[in-house]
Order: structure tokens, then C-alpha cells, then sequence
């Protein structure tokens, strides 16, 4: 029985995903454009109960070292599906922001900040070209299923690293040329390889690479000290 459950679970999944296949190919994440009423759906899609399976939320964050008392930025946080997790880790002596293009992302999260008391999260709208970062102010800048939106990838990592604190991080999880049912188009995929060619070019270093994660790639840069 616990099997055949399995099984529903599954095909509810692939066939929401086929359902919503020409919009989620064109128009996924927080960098693209939604009404309300479509930001309203990939909420509902971004934190449905099925994703903590496959991006394993519980190791990303004990991967990711978070000390009490750090600064993080977490650039296209959508749903706030990390930015809460953040808000615990970083505890009442740490600041968390939670930035997006989109307007009505943060108005969700200011809904979750408000309903659970999360008074170190703060938000910013931001513009798809610059995350508006003060210089060395972030001990960790994250990304989820975000940056292969950002087309200017060379100068935003450019002011990337300057509002790192030295000794900082950039973590970026994106989804990789794997053939899987969901996820951006296969065109819009950023290989992992550009990725960390890209990001050594203005500075950073490969740090640490982690491999749990089944559709997506996990690589964690650093600024020099």
C-alpha cells in the first residue's frame, strides 16, 4: 500500500508539472515577471511539502556552516523557502535579507515574518542587474534556483564580491543539464562549468562542491581573506 501511495504521489507530481510545463519553461523563478495571481501559484509550487525531497533543505543547511550572529543575502528568495531557515540559523544576533525583483515574494515573506516573529529578516526589492549590496557588509550571499536568470552574470558577480566581508561566501544551487520533468527550460540552463569559470574571473575560488543534491548543482565560492 505504502508503495502504490508512492506511486499517486509521484504521477500527481509529473502530471502537475506537465500541467504547468509551457508557463514553467518560459517564466519559473523570482527573476521573471508574475501577476499576483501567478505569484500566488509558484508559491504554492515552490513550498509544496514534495520539494524538501529532492533539495534536502536539512543537509544544504549543515553543508552551509552558518554561524549565530552572520549576515546573509538571499537574492531571489522567492517564498522565503531558505530565507526562514536562515532566520533560525543566523539566530536574534544575525541579519538575513530576503531579496527579489518581484514585490509580491515579499510581501509573502513579510506575512511569514509577522506570523512567526522573525525580527532579523529584512526585505529589499531589488532590479535584475544589481542587488544593491553594501561593500563587505555579507558573510554569505545565496542563490536557489535563481542565478541562471541573471544575464549580466560578470558584473553582478563583480559587486557580489565587493559586499562580501573577506573570508566570505557564495553559495548558488541551480539546476544542471540533467534531463528531469520540471525545472527552467534545458535552454536556460547555466552549465556548472560556466558557472565556476565565470565566478573565478572576477575573484572567487572554488571552495567546497557538494553532490547530494539529485537535480541540481551545489558549488560554494569564496572572497580571499
Amino acid at each position: 500500500m505504502k508503495k502504490v501511495l508512492q506511486g499517486i504521489g509521484s504521477l500527481w507530481l509529473v502530471l502537475v508539472m506537465v500541467s504547468l510545463k509551457p508557463a514553467y519553461a518560459k517564466d519559473i523563478g523570482p527573476f521573471y515577471g508574475h501577476d499576483k495571481r501567478r505569484v500566488a501559484d509558484w508559491i504554492k509550487l515552490y513550498e509544496r511539502p514534495g520539494r524538501r525531497n529532492w533539495q534536502k533543505p536539512e543537509l544544504v543547511m549543515a553543508n552551509l556552516r552558518i554561524t549565530p550572529g552572520q549576515s546573509i543575502a538571499d537574492i531571489g528568495a522567492g517564498s522565503g523557502y531558505f530565507t526562514v531557515l536562515f532566520s533560525k540559523a543566523v539566530g536574534p544576533q544575525g541579519r538575513v535579507l530576503a531579496m527579489d525583483i518581484k514585490q509580491a515574494y515579499l510581501d509573502y515573506i513579510n506575512q511569514r515574518i509577522k506570523r512567526d516573529k522573525l525580527d532579523n529578516i529584512s526585505l529589499q526589492l531589488i532590479g535584475p542587474d544589481d542587488p544593491k549590496l553594501a561593500e563587505a557588509s555579507q558573510d554569505l550571499v545565496f542563490f536557489c534556483n535563481a542565478w541562471h536568470f541573471v544575464e549580466k552574470r560578470g558584473p553582478y558577480l563583480k559587486k557580489l564580491y565587493r559586499a562580501l566581508k573577506p573570508g566570505g561566501k557564495l553559495v548558488i544551487i541551480d539546476f544542471g543539464l540533467k534531463k528531469i520533468p520540471f525545472g527552467p527550460a534545458y535552454e536556460n540552463r547555466l552549465p556548472k562549468a560556466q558557472l565556476i569559470q565565470e565566478a573565478q574571473l572576477q575573484g572567487f575560488k572554488p571552495w567546497a562542491e557538494y553532490y547530494f543534491l539529485p537535480y541540481q548543482y551545489f558549488v560554494v565560492f569564496k572572497k580571499a581573506d
